[in-house]
Order: C-alpha cells, then structure tokens, then sequence
C-alpha cells in the first residue's frame, strides 16, 4: 500500500513537471498573439496613410537572439517582430528595406555592426525548474532613413508588441518632419555677435537670445 502511494506520488510529480513544460512552450509560442483580436502585424490605416506620401529610403534592422536562446516570454516575439517588419516592407517595396541579424552568429558583422549604432544586448533573468541565470538577449531595432540620425528601440519585448507599430511609425514621423530646434544663447553681446547666426545656419535651428539678468524667464 505504501509503495503504492509513493508510485502515485512520483507519477503526479512527473506529470506536473510535464504540464509545466508544455504551458511554458505555449506561452512562448503565443506571445505575440493579442487575445483582444487585435493583431499588431496588421497594418493600421494611419500607417498605410503615411507610407504612402514617404519619399526616400527607410532600413529597419532588427538584432534579436535566436528563439532556442529565448525564455519562454520571449520566444514569440521575434516571430512577431519580423512579421510586422515585413507586412511594413510589402505595403511599400520601394520605400522600405528590412534586415534580420542575430548578433551572436557572426560578432564581426553583428555584434560589432550593432555596437557602432549604439545598440546593445540587455541582460534577462531565466528561470529554469528552481535555479536563475542572467543571459544576454538581442531584440533591438534599428530605425534609418536618408542622412537622418538614426532612432533606435533599445529592446523589444512581449509586452511592447501592440504598440510597437505606432512607435515605429512615431520615429519615423519625427525624421520626415522634423521639429525646428530653437537654442537659447546667453552671452555678451558685444562679444558673441555672430554666434547666433552660426546657429541659425544649422538646419531646422534657430537662435535666441536670452538676458538673465534682466529676466528669470526663458523666451
């Protein structure tokens, strides 16, 4: 009777390890589902809308680690991600370009091409069964356009997948219409004379002058 009780102990142990298992597996494979309906691969009118009037060229480079090197919350969102880039690539073909690199693959070409755009892994605390380990993950995207700066989404995660086509669009809007910077100048006058129009012959840039002695407040 005992040694019966110890077998069905045993039984429902493994049995529960083997459920756990399997949900963890589900988890990452539908990460990037959203359950409300809304897919955040399928492009929004706004987007369309704004794809259409672009003119010049946009590269969309995403660095992520390959799914085996993911926990379970992650696994879905490379797959995710890529989708997305790609519905973005085959709304305008002759606008877009899209890469997919994993940095680990090749360090020359990967880690070190996302190194000199300022891009990085960011380490993720894994869990499995009882012990936790720190790894370092990819999953950044790199934004290009013309001769513009570029913008960078330092890392993507499951929980950013329904927003991320808005955040991709938003940097993307802020490049094709740039908001004119305006720089205060707090300097002598008699001294710094053609300070302000070497700022102003910045594009997009204008100069003001600023008197604090007189004034507390900026213009």
């Amino acid at each position: 009777m005992r040694r019966r009780h110890i077998l069905c102990v045993f039984t429902a142990f493994f049995l529960l390890l083997a459920v756990a298992a399997m949900s963890s597996n589900l988890v990452g494979d539908y990460a990037g589902i959203d359950l409300s309906g809304n897919d955040p691969v399928v492009l929004k009118p706004s987007t369309k809308n704004f794809l259409a009037k672009a003119r010049g060229r946009i590269t969309l480079t995403y660095f992520v680690s390959s799914k085996e090197k993911m926990p379970a919350d992650m696994k879905g969102v490379e797959p995710t991600v890529s989708r997305l880039l790609q519905s973005l690539r085959d709304q305008a073909p002759d606008l877009i370009d899209i890469s997919i690199i994993d940095p680990d693959i090749d360090e020359k070409n990967g880690a070190g091409y996302a190194s000199r755009k300022a891009i990085a892994p960011r380490k993720v605390r894994k869990v499995r069964f009882d012990a936790t380990s720190e790894q370092a993950l990819w999953s950044a995207l790199d934004i290009a356009f013309n001769d513009y700066p570029n913008a960078v989404i330092p890392f993507i995660g499951a929980a950013d997948l329904s927003y991320l086509q808005d955040l991709i669009v938003s940097n993307l809007r802020m490049m094709f219409e740039p908001s004119p910077a305006v720089i205060g100048v707090s300097a002598p006058s008699e001294d710094f004379t053609e300070l302000p129009k070497i700022i102003s012959s910045i594009p997009l840039t204008s100069a003001v002058r600023v008197d604090f002695e007189n004034t507390k407040t900026l213009p």
